[in-house]
């Protein structure tokens, strides 16, 4: 009778210990691995100070992403920090339209972005993001999971001038607009914040999730200006920036070093 008692103590014991850990499998200890993630997103549009009528300036939501390698450091049996470093890859677009009779002379056609001309896709930052991650057990092989945490970036990439031209027939190029920008927050590091919900699939010796990820950054690290000087008309500058926030779709693989790493 001792016995059957303390075999249903221990049974329960083995119970509550399951529930406070969130899992079907027990914990065997802080565990590590390393994971590689790619993030396709749509990239907040770019902002523009100034008069954006005159010239019928405007900006639109553009494609970008990130690459990341992920380490994974489970501490408890539902609790895991995650520390990564890699890529940004951003695009941003600057588009206008000059009817042609602004110009002086009037030239044969409108001077338009067309859209797709202005996209540009050479903003390149750094990104070194800590996170901390909750796990909620589907199933023995299946994990639902949650992160947030905050991003440190950077980015080497010089400051750029470009100068747009128009060109008439028995003459010579005659600039239009002027264009100059910062692309990593003039020298400074800036930071953002991301939120990753998602699913996780326990493979046989590794793991693959995927999850939509939100990142936020509130700091315009694109920092340029525009000026206009159109023909017959005042000339017109302004000013616009990108942060570089975004909303993608994250999926990541990750090398487990045995069964038991989840």
């Amino acid at each position: 009778m001792k016995v059957a008692y303390l075999w249903c103590l221990l049974l329960l014991v083995q119970n509550l210990n399951a529930q406070r850990l969130g899992t079907n499998k027990e914990y065997l200890g802080p565990s590590r691995c390393w994971g590689l993630s790619l993030t396709p997103a749509i990239v907040t549009r770019a902002t523009v100070t100034g008069d954006k009528d005159i010239y019928h300036v405007k900006t639109a939501s553009q494609f970008g992403g990130e690459i990341l390698i992920n380490y994974n450091y489970r501490f408890e049996g539902n609790y895991a920090l995650i520390v990564g470093g890699g890529l940004n890859f951003l695009g941003f677009n600057f588009d206008y339209n000059i009817p042609k009779d602004m110009f002086n002379p009037p030239t044969e056609a409108n001077i338009s972005t067309n859209g797709a001309a202005s996209r540009e896709m050479n903003i390149i930052n750094f990104r070194v993001p800590v996170e901390l991650e909750r796990v909620f057990n589907d199933r023995k092989d299946n994990e639902w999971l949650i992160r947030a945490g905050g991003s440190l970036l950077f980015s080497v990439q010089q400051p750029e001038q470009t100068s747009y031209e128009i060109y008439y027939p028995n003459g010579g190029p005659k600039p239009f607009l002027d264009r100059y920008q910062s692309n990593n927050n003039h020298g400074k590091i800036w930071f953002g914040f991301q939120l990753l919900a998602g699913h996780r699939w326990l493979l046989k010796k590794n793991a693959f999730q995927a999850g939509l990820k939100v990142n936020y950054c509130p700091t315009k690290f694109v920092d340029g200006e525009y000026h206009f000087n159109v023909g017959s008309q005042p000339e017109h500058q302004g000013r616009y920036g990108v942060t570089g926030s975004y909303i993608g779709l994250s999926i990541e693989y990750i090398l487990k070093k045995s069964p038991s790493q989840f």
